[in-house]
């Protein structure tokens, strides 16, 4: 039976197997990945792929700063990267997405905001405008008033005095 060469534990289940062809248990692999080692710790081989689980994953470099060496001496350099597994990129992906989706949705519910405050406005200013013309109307008709004492004949005496505005007053007596 296989052991891993890195914490000498059997190889059971979770092996992951290098593009060199080393094999390690995924907690070690994985403590590799999380320590942003990208060679291979039996033959220093950089590791662009990895498979397991039958599945097989590239890796991505991406390197945090420029970098003015040559390739040539890539393996014997120390780079500030990260190793980034498909799954990672997956979810950078999606993230991304989202981000997209809210920020288009923020920008629609901005700009649907902006007209629907305009347009209440809009109605505002049209409804304030008839109030003023309704009230000029209406001060125009009830401004002047013209007392009217009504007389009662069965009780043979004047009953009461009534405010009648003006514009009533002359629409009724024709004057």
């Amino acid at each position: 039976m296989e052991t891993c060469p890195i914490c000498l534990e059997s190889l059971s289940e979770n092996i992951t197997t290098t593009n060199c062809n080393h094999q390690f248990c995924i907690h070690c692999f994985n403590e590799l990945m999380d320590n942003n080692k990208i060679e291979c710790p039996l033959c220093r081989t950089i590791i662009t792929e990895y498979s397991n689980n039958d599945e097989k994953v590239r890796i991505l470099i991406k390197e945090i700063g420029q970098s003015s060496i040559p390739n040539d001496d890539i393996t014997n350099m120390d780079l500030n990267t990260r190793l980034m597994t498909r799954n990672e990129v997956r979810r950078y992906n999606m993230r991304n997405y989202v981000y997209t989706v809210l920020i288009l949705y923020m920008c629609y519910s901005y700009i649907n905001c902006s007209l629907m405050v305009n347009h209440s406005n809009n109605l505002f200013e049209d409804c304030e405008r008839i109030n003023e013309n309704i009230t000029n109307t209406y001060n125009n008709i009830f401004g002047e008033n013209v007392p009217v004492t009504l007389y009662d004949f069965e009780l043979n005496h004047m009953s009461k005095i009534c405010m009648i505005p003006t514009y009533f007053y002359n629409k009724c007596f024709n004057l």
